[in-house]
């Protein structure tokens, strides 16, 4: 009996150690990781730190009945998988981590709410986001509220099966193109941020797409150059971010009925979209809740734009185009108006040159030497003899004699005339070369003139209609 006591208790030690040496293993660095929420509040899994290196293992949450929400507040979570979402994540129904370095994530069919904001997350793992899940009208997703601002995504495929959706907060992260038939099935979904991203594409290869109970959609801050809301149908919307992008026209905005706030600044408007843009706003009472500084605007805005030539339709062009040869013909008349007078101009100027140069000789003093007198008798001769008569008298030319004040100043016109004529010439160069830069300025501002005339005769009409209508009401009072 002793011996066998003596063998049951070495037997039962040893299964202990065995058991201690298993829950060590478990709990220090093998391939699960086994962790106990803090037992403080009662249906919160609360976590102040979680060391999760290893995707590909299991987490085992103990502690964790009746628990509703995991709250992990700190450490190194490599990321969740789908395995995670369908196991030791799925009882949960919020989930909030934030700045664990969080490189995966999935959702499980039970999460209300998910906070993981300031990760570096790259991927998601969502069941069905590949399949044709999401073609039915149904999904087994609860998902309400999803907040994935600043982390490293660029792409929303993985959005369509959760078609539960109401927030959906994607800012500071690194999309660039956009395909909006991701959000068809989110018939439900009300708020969409993807601010302070890459876009500049935004596009919908749905033929259509639906969603009626948005009210908020956030773009600010992307590098879009244009917007369609063609293929939108959004009949709730009531706001709609628009700054800083480089945005230089929005098309379509008359199709959002409710929308009642709109932001403009910080984007590159071409002035006559941005003139029709404001109208449109203007008649459906929608408020610009910003501005840019230091600009005037347009329409009593502060909304800044640049004047560019806008392409005029195709029935103009044949109109313009018709108007070519009797436009060419008068163009070529000027021009040989404009070359005769210029050779007028050039000769009147040689002339004047011709006259300076002949006055400038004419200052040239002359003068003749005095006569020398004839020779005495006898004085003529070498050997003194004196024939009695007379030697011819020679008339000898002095040297010309001119001041040197006059030559100063006859060089100086001459250097002041030569300065004119360079400034002439470069002047005439210059003036045939903005000839064709002159004549397309002047078709633009024809095309501007007739787009401005067009506006103001609709405005003009608007308003004579107007004018009847309150003619005939105060007719109708008198009466």
């Amino acid at each position: 009996m002793v011996h066998r006591a003596r063998y049951f208790s070495s037997t039962v030690l040893l299964l202990a150690c065995w058991v201690c040496v298993a829950v060590a293993d478990i709990t220090s660095g093998g391939s699960d990781v086994a962790i106990q929420c803090a037992p403080k509040r009662p249906s919160v899994c609360l976590l102040q730190t979680l060391d999760f290196p290893d995707p590909s293992a299991d987490l085992i949450l103990t502690g964790n009945e009746d628990k509703k929400t995991l709250n992990i507040r700190g450490g190194s979570v490599a990321g969740f998988r789908t395995s995670h979402c369908t196991a030791g994540l799925a009882k949960f129904e919020k989930l909030s981590i934030a700045q664990v370095g969080l490189r995966e994530l999935c959702i499980a069919f039970g999460f209300v709410q998910v906070h993981a904001e300031h990760n570096h997350i790259r991927a998601m793992h969502v069941v069905g986001a590949s399949s044709n899940t999401t073609t039915t009208t149904t999904s087994p997703y609860r998902l309400e509220v999803l907040k994935l601002s600043h982390n490293l995504l660029d792409r929303v495929d993985w959005i369509e099966p959760l078609h539960e959706l109401r927030e959906l907060h994607l800012d500071h992260n690194l999309i660039s193109t956009l395909d909006m038939k991701h959000f068809a099935k989110l018939g439900r979904l009300q708020k969409l941020d993807l601010a302070h991203n890459r876009l500049n594409v935004i596009f919908s290869t749905h033929s259509e797409l639906v969603l009626p109970e948005l009210t908020f959609v956030e773009l600010r801050n992307n590098t879009l150059t244009e917007l369609n809301l063609h293929q939108w149908r959004f009949p709730a919307l009531e706001q709609l971010e628009l700054a800083a992008n480089n945005l230089t026209s929005v098309i379509g905005l008359d199709r959002l009925e409710m929308l009642a706030q709109v932001s403009l600044a910080g984007n590159s408007w071409q002035c006559l979209a941005l003139d029709t843009m404001l109208e449109t706003l203007e008649r459906n009472d929608v408020s610009v809740r910003d501005g840019d500084q230091d600009c005037a605007g347009i329409r009593n805005s502060s909304i800044c734009c640049t004047v560019e030539p806008q392409q005029p339709t195709e029935r103009v062009l044949q109109d313009e185009l018709a108007k070519f040869p009797a436009l060419l013909e008068s163009y070529q008349a000027a021009e040989r108006a404009f070359e005769a007078k210029l050779h007028q101009e050039v000769e009147r100027f040689t002339a004047k040159v011709e006259q300076l140069k002949m006055a400038g000789a004419a200052t040239v003093v002359t003068s003749t030497a005095a006569p020398v007198e004839d020779s005495a008798p006898g004085e003529g001769s070498p050997d003194g003899d004196d024939d009695g008569e007379r030697q011819p008298r020679v008339e000898v030319p002095c040297e010309c004699i001119c001041s040197q004040a006059k030559l100063d100043e006859l060089r100086t016109a001459l250097t002041e005339l030569d300065r004119k004529l360079d400034a002439n010439e470069a002047m005439l160069v210059e003036v045939r070369d903005t000839q064709a830069t002159s004549a397309i300025q002047t078709m633009l501002a024809k095309f501007e003139l007739r787009f401005a005339v067009k506006r103001g005769e609709d405005k003009l009409g608007e308003l004579r209609s107007m004018l009847a209508m309150l003619r005939a009401h105060v007719r109708e009072q008198r009466s």
